[in-house]
């Protein structure tokens, strides 16, 4: 009889901590905002635009304006854009670059994903070549197609600035 109840409440416990593990395992994004760079807000996100970003923190989505995000670090992001992106923040674009350079596109499968990569990979070369360090109209064409393939992007508008700012240089 003992052991019976015992088994009972063996399995009831691996059942709990079974049903309630995906909750405690579950990996989140992460924004962070202009004003307070060093706080995330962790969420999944639902939908990306060029206006706005919808995370769902603790079930409830919430809106945050494109134009006062710092940065997305997305769950399923590889380590060598997270890497990349730490150096490019820091000001270290050939490094960015470089670790841009050993992510395997083919094995992305999340769009939002592929997208930071393909704005990281352009605003390296504009910055670059605003900086004197490289080819202002293959940089320019860059973010021309990003901006063409990826309008719903939050970065849309950072985009189209920086390519202002190509044109200006320019002349």
């Amino acid at each position: 009889m003992m052991k019976r109840i015992q088994t009972h409440v063996l399995g009831a416990t691996l059942s709990l901590l079974f049903l309630i593990q995906p909750a405690f395992g579950q990996v989140n994004d992460q924004a962070y905002l202009k004003s307070n760079p060093n706080e995330a807000i962790r969420g999944l996100i639902d939908n990306i635009s060029s206006t706005e970003v919808v995370i769902r923190v603790n079930g409830a989505p919430r809106q945050l304006p494109a134009n006062e995000i710092f940065r997305i670090q997305f769950a399923n992001a590889p380590a060598d854009l997270l890497q990349a992106a730490a150096a490019y923040r820091r000001g270290q674009f050939n490094e960015a670059k470089t670790g841009l350079a050993g992510v395997n596109l083919a094995e992305i499968n999340d769009k939002w994903v592929k997208e930071e990569i393909a704005f990281m990979l352009a605003s390296i070369d504009a910055k670059s070549a605003l900086a004197g360090e490289g080819d202002k109209n293959a940089a320019g064409t860059l973010l021309v197609q990003f901006i063409g393939e990826y309008a719903n992007s939050f970065h849309y508008y950072e985009a189209v600035e920086l390519f202002a700012d190509l044109a200006f240089s320019v002349g």
